[in-house]
C-alpha cells in the first residue's frame, strides 16, 4: 500500500505546477495567480514527481516480493496500487512532455500578418514557465473584448497581442496579465 501513497504523491507533485493551474484556468479561476507562484519551482515539481514515481514503482516491486503466494499478488490492493502507479506515470510523463514541448516550440514568425488594421504589440512577461502559463495568459486575454489574437511564449517570456484599441486599452491588457501573477516589463 506504500506504493499507492507514493504514486499519488508523485502525480500530485508533477501536476501541481502544470495541470493544477490549467484546470483552474479552464474552470474560469485563472486570475488566482497560482501558475505564477508555483511556476518558479516548475522544474523541482517535475523532478520531484519523477523521483517519487521511481520510488513508487520500487515499493510496488518490493511489496510483490513480500507476498506469500498468489493471494496478495492478485488482491484488490495490489491492483489498486498498480492502477494508481500507471495513472501517476501517465500524469508525470504528460507534465514532463508538455514542459519539453513548451521549451522547444517555435514562435510563429508570421504572427502579425493579416490583421494590420489593429494595434500590435509584443510584451516581455516574466514568470511564465510552462504551457499552462501560456494557456492562462492566452485564455484571459482572449476573453477581453477587442483582443483579436494572442500568442504567449514561456520560452521567450513574451506575449504577442493584436487588439482593437477602440475596445480595449493596453493598460487593461497589462493589468489582466499582472492579475494572473506575472510581471509585464513595458
Amino acid at each position: 500500500m506504500r506504493a499507492t501513497k507514493i504514486g499519488l504523491l508523485s502525480a500530485l507533485s508533477a501536476s501541481v505546477c502544470c495541470l493544477g493551474p490549467l484546470a483552474l484556468t479552464l474552470l474560469g479561476f485563472g486570475g488566482v495567480g497560482l501558475a505564477a507562484v508555483v511556476g518558479r519551482f516548475h522544474a523541482l515539481f517535475i523532478v520531484g514527481g519523477i523521483i517519487l514515481l521511481i520510488l513508487g514503482w520500487m515499493a510496488y516491486a518490493r511489496e510483490g516480493k513480500k507476498c506469500d503466494g498468489a493471494a496478495c499478488a492478485t488482491g484488490r490492493r495490489r491492483i489498486l496500487s498498480r492502477s494508481i502507479l500507471i495513472a501517476a506515470t501517465t500524469l508525470v510523463t504528460l507534465s514532463a512532455a508538455l514542459s519539453l514541448y513548451t521549451a522547444l516550440k517555435p514562435v510563429p514568425a508570421d504572427f502579425f500578418t493579416g490583421l494590420e488594421e489593429f494595434q500590435q504589440i509584443s510584451l516581455p512577461v516574466e514568470g511564465m514557465t510552462c504551457f499552462s502559463c501560456e494557456i492562462s495568459v492566452k485564455k484571459t486575454l482572449m476573453s477581453l473584448g477587442g483582443v483579436k489574437k494572442v500568442e504567449a511564449s514561456a520560452k521567450d517570456h513574451r506575449v504577442q497581442i493584436i487588439y482593437d484599441d477602440s475596445k480595449v486599452s493596453l493598460e487593461k491588457i497589462i493589468a489582466e496579465i499582472e492579475k494572473l501573477g506575472y510581471s509585464v516589463k513595458h
